[in-house]
């Protein structure tokens, strides 16, 4: 009886050294076959791919024993049914990170305008892995529809005890479908928050704040509250910036040369040139000189504070070669003899 089990143990080595083997020889294989759909991977998801080949080769090593082994049929059965419910399960882990990896690349684009988050990419991987449990209970011999009514009768206890959990993975899907934002809009809430959108999770959305920080707002929240999303219509956004002159300048060249410098500002931001040009607008008799506002458009948010410290410093410069005074806090006071 040692002979039989020797050459067991040797298909079993043999089978997950030509697995290890497998799974490095079908890494570029695996990457061109991607590449042929159009899919870009990144550089750790075709070895998530390709990381079950061991799994599948060790099974197919213990279906080879009952041809060298004695194997009692009773046990065979048991052993079978229990490579086929592993087989189910790593085939549907492989087909969810499949699916994933196509979503990551498709979604957004052509007929799939959602963004691939970690809410959708969760909900694809639960499918696939319910339809997985159910063929894994077909196998076993379980009854799927006495289990089906008694999770009817549970899930009304499971739902009120989840009440915000759903709430907001139905909040989230909602605003995906709806499109109301996408992963990279910059948005505001009505309670200050406010961000570039890195991700829309089971329960938040992840926001990601001008000085690093991250923000973590339950998406039922977010879809109750009034939601500014600063990226659209357009992607540049208006930056408006007060200033005061004398009122001795001549306004006609003040404007001319703000708008030049603004201008000149811009360019050097990179704006795109279907980019609306800025704008001068006065408004008000100040205490102590004429007061307008200037309107810059800075191509992305995270650029108007840079866009309003380079217009600062040109548009000074600017104004003192072209004579042009700034007002300085002071009052008038025209007192008459008595």
């Amino acid at each position: 009886m040692i002979y039989p089990w020797t050459i067991a143990l040797l298909i079993l080595t043999g089978s997950l050294v030509f697995g290890y083997v497998l799974k490095q020889t079908s890494l570029p294989i695996l990457s061109s076959l991607l590449r042929r759909f159009n899919v870009e991977t990144k550089p750790g998801e075709s070895l998530a791919l390709s990381r079950y080949l061991v799994l599948w080769m060790a099974c197919l090593g213990v279906e080879l024993l009952p041809f060298f082994v004695a194997i009692p049929p009773e046990h065979w059965v048991k052993i079978h049914k229990t490579l086929d419910c592993i087989l189910i399960f790593s085939v549907g882990l492989a087909l969810a990170d499949f699916l994933i990896v196509l979503l990551r690349e498709k979604m957004g684009r052509g007929p799939i305008d959602l963004p691939a988050t970690t809410l959708t990419v969760n909900l694809v991987r639960i499918l696939v892995m319910i339809i997985a449990i159910l063929m894994v209970f077909s196998i076993l011999g379980i009854a799927i529809a006495p289990l089906l009514t008694a999770l009817g009768i549970g899930s009304l206890a499971v739902a009120l005890g989840l009440q915000d959990t759903l709430s907001n993975l139905f909040a989230g899907i909602y605003i995906l479908t709806s499109r109301i934002i996408q992963i990279g809009d910059y948005i505001k809430l009505e309670t200050g928050q406010e961000g570039f959108v890195v991700d829309v999770g089971l329960r938040t959305i992840h926001l990601k704040t001008l000085s690093s920080m991250m923000i973590y707002v339950p998406t039922a929240k977010a879809s109750q509250s009034v939601l500014t999303n600063l990226a659209h219509p357009t992607p540049d956004f208006s930056t408006p910036v007060e200033v005061h002159v004398d009122y001795g300048n001549d306004l006609e060249k003040v404007e001319q040369v703000t708008l030049e410098t603004a201008k000149d500002v811009m360019e050097k931001m990179n704006a795109p040139p279907d980019q609306q040009p800025a704008t001068v607008r006065f408004h008000s008799f100040g205490d102590s000189g004429i007061e307008f506002t200037v309107y810059l458009r800075a191509p992305e948010i995270n650029l108007r504070l840079l866009l309003v410290h380079e217009f600062i410093k040109a548009l000074t410069k600017n104004y003192r070669d072209a004579g042009i005074r700034f007002s300085l806090p002071q009052r008038v006071v025209h007192m008459s003899q008595i």
